[in-house]
C-alpha cells in the first residue's frame, strides 16, 4: 500500500512538471528590408529602440550572394546559393524552402506580405501550400509599378497604406489557436524609393545638382522612416517579449562608390548588412561581432524550436552556440546590368580575399577591413592566406 501511495504522489507531481517542460512553440516574425545599407538605423528610431537596442545587433552579418532573390533563397533554405539553385534573381529553388516546409509540418499559421522569391509569379502553385495568407509582390512590371498578387497600386507610395492594410488582415484574422510565422519583406528602400509625403526631403533637398545616386540614397533613408512606422504597427500585433523577431536587409547597395551602383559585388557596403534579432528568452541586449550570415537564420530558429539541425545538412550554423572562421561569398555571371564583375570571396571578421574579373582576367585582391574599411586599396594577397583558402578557389564556377 505504501508503495502504491508513493507511486500515485510521484505521478501527481510529474503532471505539472511535464506541462512546464512542454515548450510552447514561439511565434516568428521576419522583417526583410530591400537594399538597405548598414549604419542607417538612425532613420528608424522605433525599430532601433525596440529591436536593435532591445535585442542583439549582429554587426558582422554577411549576405553570401548579395542579390534580392538569392539572398531570400538562402534565408529560407539555410544553404549557399550554389546548393539551393538560386544564383540569379529569377532562378527557382532546386530544393524545398525548408523554413516554410517545417513550420507547416509544425502546424504554424503562416503569412507573407511583400517580396518572396522573384520567381514566385512563374511557379505560384508551388508556394500556395505553405501559406495561409499571401499578399506577394509579383513585380511583372518592375519596381516602378508595385502590385500585390497582381493587383497594382494607383501610385507608388500607396504601398505604405497597403502594407498596413495587409498586416492588419493577417493578424486580425489569423487562427489564434496556432503559433504563427509572419514574413514581411517590403520593397523598401529599393529604388525608385518614393517616400511618403510627410518624409519627403527629410534628409535634404532632392535638387538635380546633388547627383542621381545621392538623391536615391536620401530618398531611401526617407522611405525607411515610413518602414519604421510599419514596424511600429507590427509591434502592436505581436508579443515582443516572447516572440522571435528578425530584422535583416537582403543586401546593401553601392551609390557610386568604387564607380559602381547596385550590388553583386564583394565590397563591404554591399555584403555587410544591418541585422538584429530580438528573442528575450535566449538573447540578451547587446552587440555581437560574431561572423554570421543570412544562411544562419533558419538553422538558428530551428535550434530554438528544439529541432535537431544536423538532419537538415545546412550550410548555416546556430549563431548562439556555434562559430566559424570564414564565410564563402559568391556572384555569378549573367546577372544583367549587375554583371560588372564576376567574383568569389572568402570573408573573415577582418579580412577578405576575393577572386574577381579585371580586364577579362581573374585576379586576386585582399583587403584589411581594420585599416581600409572602404576597401579602396587592395593588397597583394599573402601567400599564407592563399594557401589556407586554396580549396575555395579551385575552379571558377562557384559550385564546389
Amino acid at each position: 500500500m505504501k508503495t502504491l501511495i508513493k507511486t500515485l504522489i510521484l505521478a501527481t507531481l510529474l503532471i505539472p512538471i511535464c506541462g512546464i517542460a512542454e515548450t510552447k512553440k514561439p511565434n516568428i516574425v521576419f522583417i526583410i528590408s530591400d537594399d538597405q545599407v548598414r549604419d542607417t538605423w538612425y532613420s528608424m528610431p522605433f525599430t532601433h529602440k525596440n529591436i536593435v537596442e532591445a535585442g542583439t545587433e549582429f554587426t558582422k552579418t554577411y549576405i553570401t550572394t548579395p542579390l534580392c532573390c538569392p539572398s531570400r533563397a538562402s534565408i529560407v533554405t539555410g544553404l549557399y546559393n550554389c546548393h539551393n539553385g538560386v544564383k540569379h534573381n529569377y532562378n527557382v529553388l532546386s530544393v524545398a524552402p525548408v523554413l516554410f516546409e517545417e513550420l507547416r509540418k509544425d502546424d504554424y499559421y503562416i503569412g507573407a506580405v511583400g517580396k518572396l522569391l522573384n520567381s514566385y509569379r512563374t511557379e505560384k502553385e508551388r508556394w500556395y501550400p505553405y501559406f495561409d495568407y499571401m499578399k506577394i509582390h509579383e513585380l511583372a512590371k518592375g519596381f516602378r509599378h508595385p502590385d500585390f498578387n497582381g493587383e497594382y497600386v494607383d501610385k507608388w507610395n500607396d504601398i505604405y497604406g497597403k502594407y498596413k492594410e495587409h498586416i492588419n488582415e493577417f493578424f486580425d484574422n489569423r487562427d489564434t489557436s496556432k503559433p504563427y510565422m509572419f514574413w514581411f519583406s517590403p520593397i523598401i528602400p529599393h529604388g525608385p524609393a518614393i517616400p511618403e509625403d510627410q518624409d519627403l526631403n527629410y534628409y535634404g533637398s532632392q535638387e538635380p545638382g546633388i547627383g542621381e545616386w545621392e538623391a536615391l540614397r536620401r530618398r531611401g533613408l526617407e522611405t525607411q522612416r515610413g518602414l519604421d512606422r510599419i514596424v511600429k504597427l507590427i509591434f502592436t500585433k505581436i508579443d515582443p517579449e516572447n516572440d522571435i523577431i528578425v530584422y535583416i536587409s537582403d543586401n546593401g547597395y553601392l551609390f557610386d562608390e568604387h564607380g559602381l551602383h547596385g550590388k553583386n559585388v564583394h565590397w563591404d557596403q554591399v555584403v555587410n548588412v544591418p541585422m538584429a534579432i530580438r528573442y528575450d528568452k535566449v538573447l540578451g541586449k547587446g552587440v555581437s561581432s560574431k561572423l554570421v550570415s543570412n544562411i544562419d537564420l533558419t538553422p538558428t530558429i530551428f535550434k530554438w524550436m528544439g529541432k535537431d539541425i544536423n538532419q537538415f545538412m545546412f550550410d548555416g550554423i546556430d549563431i548562439v552556440n556555434d562559430s566559424r572562421k570564414y564565410l564563402r561569398l559568391q556572384g555569378w555571371k549573367g546577372m544583367g546590368w549587375r554583371s560588372e564583375i564576376s567574383w568569389k570571396a572568402v570573408q573573415t571578421k577582418h579580412r577578405v580575399l576575393a577572386k574577381v574579373i579585371r580586364k577579362r582576367k581573374f585576379v586576386f585582391e585582399e583587403y584589411d577591413l581594420r585599416k581600409d574599411p572602404k576597401q579602396e586599396n587592395p593588397l597583394k594577397p599573402s601567400k599564407r592566406l592563399m594557401r589556407y583558402f586554396r580549396h575555395e578557389f579551385k575552379n571558377n564556377s562557384g559550385d564546389e
